[in-house]
């Protein structure tokens, strides 16, 4: 039976919690990485199903570096767009 593991879900929880993001993601990426081991001794656990969780693990990680990105951007655009108005208000006094 497969079973899949939100490593994106147990992130988010853990940076709730007070860890850094790279805290968070390391503890799910470690959690993932024993769940994986631990299912290889199983016949029940095919490598459809190792693949599958891997290819999760990749795709959270990346979502939580596009987050992330996300809100750096968001931040810089709006340092862009504060900076705009003071230059148009230092433009606006001195002309």
């Amino acid at each position: 039976m497969a079973s899949t593991f939100d490593t994106l879900k147990l992130s988010k929880r853990l940076e709730e919690a007070g860890l850094t993001q790279k805290q968070a993601e390391i503890i799910s990426e470690v959690l993932v990485e024993g769940f994986l081991e631990e299912n290889k001794k199983t016949d029940s656990f095919n490598a459809e199903q190792r693949l599958e969780m891997q290819l999760s693990l990749r795709m959270d990680k990346l979502e939580s570096k596009i987050e992330n990105l996300d809100k750096r951007l968001s931040q810089y655009f709006g340092l862009l767009m504060g900076s705009i108005v003071l230059l148009g208000i230092i433009l606006k006094i001195h002309l």
